[in-house]
């Protein structure tokens, strides 16, 4: 009885602190669009499959895999107490072709060319809740996240001798959990930061960490700047990756 009124004192002033902190708090909604012209490195295989390939051959040099830019489309619905929900929508696209020899081991003469691809599409959907302080200019908080990550990987080979392809479908969903900070030195301007990683996953890893400033110059309209990581390593199906995409983005805000 003493551990639930604990509880319950915790939770009634945490309700009655978000409703006095209106800015983090009011309720509303929020749309954003990025723009991210991202790079990418690290190294990609296919396994199980009946010809031998390497399971970690070097994207960039490689391959010379590279990616297409970057554009996300977000919502937040922000609630009453603190909480939020938040959806999000990206699709990864990366394509390369390189003239190479015998440098993976495989049997083709130097005039041969390889061409690969790796396409990630990538959603989310969180559950947070901020606590915003009595200032009203720090607020820190945390969310669940479920990310589900979808695509196809594959390889092409061309040579004087032979013609051949090998692709594999994937997909897995990785619950995650995260946290944010955020800043307000003036009311018209922001920084945050933000991370969330995979958990329960037992084949792999994952991280998405981004930190960056908006400016508003007008009450319901955001302009922002950041810089974003994102890592996976581990298995998805037959799909072996330990892959990072990281660069500067851009980002336009309505608040409604």
């Amino acid at each position: 009885m003493k551990r639930l009124s604990i509880v319950v004192l915790v939770l009634s002033i945490s309700m009655i602190t978000s409703l006095t902190a209106n800015r983090a708090e009011a309720v509303g909604l929020e749309l954003e669009g990025r723009w991210w012209p991202t790079s990418v490195s690290g190294s990609a295989g296919l396994t199980g499959l009946d010809i031998e390939l390497p399971e970690d051959i070097d994207v960039t040099s490689l391959l010379n895999l590279e990616a297409d830019d970057v554009f996300e489309l977000r919502g937040t619905f922000r609630a009453f107490l603190g909480f939020y929900i938040r959806a999000a929508y990206q699709r990864m696209n990366h394509s390369g072709s390189l003239n190479l020899g015998d440098e993976l081991d495989l049997p083709i003469d130097i005039g041969s060319a390889i061409s690969s691809f790796a396409d990630l599409e990538y959603g989310r959907l969180a559950l947070g809740w901020r606590f915003v302080f009595p200032e009203k200019i720090f607020s820190i908080g945390v969310f669940a996240e479920a990310k589900g990550i979808s695509g196809d990987a594959g390889l092409s080979i061309d040579t004087p001798i032979f013609e051949d392809s090998f692709s594999e479908s994937f997909e897995v969903a990785l619950p995650s959990l995260g946290g944010v900070v955020e800043i307000w030195p003036i009311d018209a301007f922001q920084l945050y930061g933000e991370a969330s990683w995979e958990v329960g996953y037992d084949e792999g890893n994952m991280m998405d960490a981004e930190l960056a400033a908006r400016y508003y110059p007008v009450k319901m309209l955001g302009l922002g700047v950041g810089y974003r990581i994102i890592s996976i390593d581990g298995v998805i199906d037959n799909v072996a990756l330990d892959i990072e995409s990281k660069g500067f983005f851009l980002s336009g805000v309505l608040t409604v």
